[in-house]
């Protein structure tokens, strides 16, 4: 144990997890480092999550961890996590969503890293995902040749985790960071507005050690029936909430903004060309290659992209192509 043992805010949004809340309730009881304050909002849930969660509480008086439980209507993770802010009191900040977990010695040993560290303010950790078995599907970890900051990776989505409970952070500094101490209420993107503003500028530690875990169900939150419809207006959500995180930062430099805004918007050209490749939207991919030509960043891979969408015999080359080359 450290000798000193700031408290530690968790903030969990949960959606109908009466089926699998108990394995992360029981990851929290299990800690080495009990200074805890877990906070649960309920998103609305019709099934049984609140009397699971209350069915604990006696457990959690005996661990002397404060556990709050705050239902609201179905509004999305970022109107939870903006609720659980106004509740969180402690030093350190993290948020995992109620189906993952964290080994018995998570929040101890990141602790006692920032303690040590008092120049940083985030702490990450090498994730693993799990299926319902426990069995590793996949390990999440940051490279230690990675030259790139954390901020870069987050925005373009290379070397970055994307699991709120794989990050331990200064609350203040994150506070510091939010305008009006909140995020924007999207349905979707709260993990960069919680871990950008105090990415740029700072260094991070990392521990290549697996601390969190993240199950791979089903009916997640991150999962449903997909349409172009909605990846689309997805892809621009997303756009519009990172050209909102980068309008936040008073210590970047105008030119700078104007750097990302332009990188952002080509990310995110590629990305819808290729949802209408996928979804063989031939008005879309025209748009969106006429787009790239007009800022003149056409590539040749952007156009290998265009010409996929094209019928179901150019979509068959091209997996076979993928998965002869690649494997």
């Amino acid at each position: 144990m450290v000798c000193y043992d700031p408290l530690v805010s968790i903030i969990t949004p949960c959606y109908n997890g009466e089926q699998f809340i108990q394995k992360f309730l029981d990851s929290v009881l299990s800690q080495t480092y009990n200074n805890i304050q877990l906070i649960i909002i309920d998103d609305g849930s019709t099934d049984g999550t609140e009397e699971v969660i209350k069915s604990n509480a006696d457990s959690f008086k005996v661990k002397d961890i404060e556990l709050k439980y705050v239902y609201q209507k179905n509004l999305g993770q970022a109107a939870a996590i903006n609720k659980g802010l106004q509740q969180a009191k402690g030093k350190y900040l993290t948020w995992p969503d109620s189906d993952d977990y964290f080994s018995s010695d998570s929040i101890e040993k990141r602790v006692a890293l920032l303690e040590k560290n008092e120049n940083y303010d985030i702490v990450l950790n090498k994730t693993q995902l799990v299926d319902s078995e426990q069995n590793v599907l996949e390990e999440l970890i940051r490279p230690t040749e990675v030259n790139r900051t954390l901020f870069d990776d987050m925005i373009f989505e290379k070397n970055a985790i994307f699991h709120g409970g794989s990050y331990l952070v200064r609350k203040n500094a994150l506070m510091d960071k939010l305008k009006d101490g909140q995020i924007i209420e999207s349905r979707a993107g709260q993990n960069w507005q919680l871990i950008l503003p105090i990415a740029y500028g700072n260094k991070i530690k990392y521990l290549d050690e697996p601390l969190f875990f993240v199950y791979v169900r089903e009916g997640s939150h991150s999962r449903g029936k997909r349409s172009y419809t909605s990846e689309i207006k997805k892809a621009e959500n997303h756009e519009m909430i990172l050209n909102n995180v980068i309008d936040t930062l008073e210590e970047m430099p105008e030119e700078d903004k104007v750097r990302y805004k332009k990188d952002i918007h080509l990310k995110y050209l590629r990305k819808k060309m290729k949802l209408s490749s996928e979804f063989r939207n031939r008005a879309g991919r025209n748009d969106y290659l006429n787009s790239l030509k007009e800022v003149d960043s056409l590539t040749f891979k952007d156009y290998m992209i265009y010409l996929e969408g094209s019928n179901k015999l150019t979509s068959l080359f091209f997996r076979v192509f993928r998965k002869l080359r690649y494997g």
